[in-house]
């Protein structure tokens, strides 16, 4: 199969022992599943950038071995030029913003970004998704306002996500009717069917099955022809195989799959994490449609996670109609982007400027 080096062809240059850095995972606060997204960098660390690869990581210290910027930077090329580009390390997932704010106060948020920003020679555009009017976003656009430096907006999006109460017939209750019905109809329909049953998988001896049968799933899916599946996109194929059995071993992997006698048809690929549960994948064989398993698994798996006391489902990616169903609560993230003084970055800066002048197709 191929790997992530192979499919990247990069080189790193650690500034700081890695392991040291993340080996004990980043302090926590309370509902830091909202405000930190994939506070499991070492995980995704670990998956995303193996040893051997070509990627050069800035790793910035505040105040103490407690609060840590981690940041990346990537060469990029085309025909004429190539420039240095800082990112946030989980942008990395592939086809997701993702957010990893800095845990800690704002003293020690400021200190990571004036780093950043005090060594623009090192870089030619900096980037950095935030969550909107959160500290990291604050100390990011004061950091910004000291050193005159122009943030641009490259996105704002909203991600939904679900709070879990105590049981489920609280969180049941609050759906609308005619969602509720569909519940109990979809419930029905499938159970007519044949003999339901559910799995969760936890333990790396149980991943090699259940990605088996996701990649199963994934090519009867209407994603395959869509052109979004995990059949279709190598670079997320490889990305959640080999993310798998290590967030086992790391105790973060909680998945799940349907099946329907004996055969799987509907699955959720998910990390649990200081009480939130991270849903990076769900997929549904699609000749089954009519009897909607993706709303049956979703209701199951989420009675699963309450009765555990997990207390909250991350559904880890843009606002979408299927999910907003479920809740109506989002969180926003935006993405900016500086540029430094270099003459790469002033015609970086130029080059954005003038696409906000030009007609959008």
């Amino acid at each position: 199969m191929t790997t992530l080096t192979e499919e990247a062809e990069l080189r790193v240059d650690v500034r700081d022992d890695w392991n040291n850095l993340f080996g004990k995972g980043l302090p926590i606060s309370e509902g830091s599943g909202i405000t930190s997204r994939f506070e499991f960098v070492d995980v995704l660390d670990r998956v995303l950038v193996p040893a051997e690869a070509k990627r050069i990581f800035w790793t910035i210290e505040a105040e103490g071995r407690d609060h840590y910027f981690p940041c990346f930077i990537e060469k990029k090329s085309n025909r004429f030029v190539s420039w240095a580009e800082l990112r946030h390390i989980p942008d990395l997932y592939p086809g997701r913003s993702g957010l990893a704010e800095l845990i800690g106060n704002e003293s020690n948020i400021s200190a990571a970004l004036e780093n950043v920003f005090d060594q623009q020679e090192r870089w030619d555009s900096f980037s950095l998704c935030v969550l909107a009017g959160g500290p990291m976003e604050r100390c990011l656009l004061a950091a910004a306002r000291r050193r005159n430096a122009i943030p641009y907006l490259e996105s704002a999006l909203n991600y939904p996500y679900v709070i879990l109460p105590g049981n489920w017939d609280e969180l049941y209750s609050g759906f609308s009717k005619k969602f509720r019905y569909n519940i109990r109809n979809s419930q029905k329909l499938i159970k007519e069917l044949g003999e339901l049953s559910l799995k969760r998988v936890t333990s790396e001896n149980e991943v090699r099955e259940f990605l088996d049968a996701v990649y199963s799933i994934e090519r009867n899916s209407w994603k395959e022809e869509a052109g979004t599946s995990l059949t279709k996109n190598k670079i997320q194929e490889v990305f959640h195989e080999q993310l798998a059995p290590i967030a086992a071993d790391s105790g973060l992997f909680r998945s799940y799959v349907l099946y329907l006698n004996c055969t799987p048809v509907a699955h959720v690929y998910g990390l649990l994490c200081h009480g939130v549960f991270y849903s990076l994948k769900l997929s549904y064989i699609e000749q089954y449609r009519k009897v909607a398993p993706g709303i049956v698994l979703t209701a199951l798996v989420l009675q699963d996670l309450i009765a555990d006391g997990v207390k909250c489902w991350d559904w880890s990616g843009p606002s979408e109609e299927y999910k907003r169903r479920w809740s109506k609560d989002v969180y926003c993230l935006r993405t900016y982007k500086f540029f430094g003084n270099s003459w790469k970055g002033q015609l970086l800066r130029f080059r954005t400027r003038v696409k906000e002048y030009l007609p959008s197709n």
